[in-house]
């Protein structure tokens, strides 16, 4: 019996076939870089004051009718009230001038106009679009919010999707999705139509990065696959997270923006007829038939000799189906003290890094006045976070658990690739899905030395990483973490034995 990694070790590591994979996955990773901070220009506010009516007024009267605050020390116009317009007239009437009357005195009122916005930056976003200021002001964080609550809804479904209908077609509809609501928006003529859809966009974004994820991380093998799911895919979600601000800085109106962004999307489309499916899901499928074919046009793009009946030998481990039959409910993570341990850590560590990574990220535009130059440094210094965790764990050949059993070098390679982005960044939402307990528990004490990625069966691997992705709180991933927390099965943990 072999597994499928011997199976076809005949077609090597690198080759013209895993080249191909390798790059056309990780570009279709790219747009989950700028489409995840996308509100981060959509949604900045632009120097705004009320708008001051009246023809007949002096310029010096329209300026002065806009009370002065002082913000953090520093004194500039209101925001969101001004003098009432009525006494301004009658003031303006009697041929008074601004400095012969002591405007603090004068009573204020609000915006009843509107407002008017500068342009020095944008031409226009959302806030400017739909006045998204003062009373309205509660809007901003709230799109954000319903943004993630799509990404969030997409993951609770798209793994088990992709484990069922496969990980090809749910990467590709995961795509469609991101690329046609992204184009959708463009037209939405109210705040509550951009919300909807923009909740529809959201489902397509997580989902698509972790499908492409696993497709590359089960069709590549050895420092192929280590190259790809570390450094590759992260990478390529930083070189999309810096395209974000230039298309920014030559798109400045909001709907150009989402228009640029939608348009490669179209480049994605021939990729249907170059990727394929993952040949270890058709394995586990049964579709040993559909499996063989890839391998074969695999190895014809690499030309090498195919042997007869590849997968003949090919066997599903009894352990990996016996996994696949199980089902585990959140109170499993509570039962025994190992478990509970565990999973409290996880929880803590994992809010802790999703709030500082998107409380840093979904703010670059306040860390700098040019807020295109914040955001692209921000996403610049992800790259050599990751090349010095990808050299780092290269060094490690492997790691020994307190079972004595030991973590093979690419598994923990594969599923610890972010050590040091927590340190650089906070630490990416989407580096924990490939393991992100790995690197965690060499320090932290009660968390397994191995990730869910290892610890899962493959042919559910899809479901574990994206239910990985749903929120600090990560109930679906944590799961999968007790089926062999710290060498053990779930069903020990649970009885106690482990304890």
């Amino acid at each position: 019996m072999k597994d499928y990694e011997e199976c076809i070790a005949f077609l090597g590591q690198w080759g013209c076939f895993q080249f191909v994979i390798f790059f056309l996955l990780c570009a279709s990773i790219m747009p989950n870089g700028f489409g995840a901070f996308t509100l981060v220009f959509l949604t900045d506010v632009p120097p705004h004051h009320c708008i001051v009516p009246g023809a007949n007024l002096t310029e010096e009267w329209q300026k002065a009718a806009i009370p002065i605050e002082v913000v953090n020390g520093v004194e500039e116009k209101s925001r969101c009230s001004r003098y009432r317009l009525d006494v301004v007239m009658d003031l303006w009437a009697q041929g008074s001038a601004p400095g012969d009357v002591n405007l603090t005195q004068l009573q204020q009122e609000p915006c009843v106009d509107g407002w008017s916005y500068s342009k020095d930056i944008y031409q226009s976003t959302l806030v400017t679009e739909f006045d998204l200021v003062c009373h309205d002001e509660w809007k901003q964080p709230f799109t954000a919010s319903v943004f993630y609550a799509g990404v969030t809804c997409g993951s609770l479904f798209s793994g088990e999707l992709s484990d069922k209908f496969g990980r090809k077609p749910i990467l590709f509809a995961t795509m469609a999705v991101q690329t046609l609501f992204t184009f959708f928006q463009v037209f939405a003529d109210s705040w509550i139509l951009f919300t909807v859809l923009l909740f529809f966009n959201g489902l397509g974004q997580m989902s698509n990065f972790v499908a492409a994820l696993v497709l590359g991380a089960e069709i590549l093998t050895g420092h192929a696959r280590v190259m790809y799911s570390s450094l590759a895919t992260n990478s390529a979600f930083a070189l999309g997270y810096m395209m974000l601000p230039l298309f920014a800085y030559f798109l400045r109106d909001w709907r150009g923006l989402l228009l640029g962004l939608a348009v490669p999307g179209l480049a994605y489309i021939p990729m249907w007829w170059l990727i394929p499916e993952s040949p270890r899901w058709l394995l586990f499928q049964g579709k040993v038939k559909e499996a063989e074919a890839i391998i074969k046009k695999a190895a014809r793009w690499n030309k090498i000799p195919v042997p007869q009946n590849t997968f003949d030998q090919f066997v599903v481990p009894e352990k990996e189906q016996e996994k696949a039959k199980k089902n585990y409910s959140v109170l499993d993570l509570f039962k025994t003290s190992t478990i509970r341990i565990t999973t409290l850590n996880l929880f803590f560590i994992w809010f802790i890094m999703f709030l500082a990574y998107y409380g840093l990220n979904l703010n670059t535009s306040q860390l700098h006045p040019n807020p295109y130059l914040s955001c692209f440094i921000s996403a610049l210094v992800e790259i050599p976070a990751y090349t010095c965790s990808w050299l780092i764990l290269s060094s490690l050949k492997s790691v020994q658990p307190k079972n004595g059993s030991e973590v093979p070098y690419d598994e923990l390679h594969t599923e610890a690739s972010y050590v040091a982005r927590i340190g650089v960044t906070g630490a990416s939402p989407w580096s924990q899905s490939w393991g992100g307990c790995s690197p965690a528990s060499a320090w932290w004490p009660g968390l397994p030395p191995r990730g869910p990625a290892a610890l899962s069966p493959k042919e559910r691997r899809g479901a574990v990483l994206t239910w990985a992705h749903v929120g600090g709180s990560k109930w679906g991933r944590c799961k999968e973490i007790c089926a062999a927390v710290e060498g053990g099965d779930l069903d020990d943990r649970i009885s106690g034995h482990g304890d």
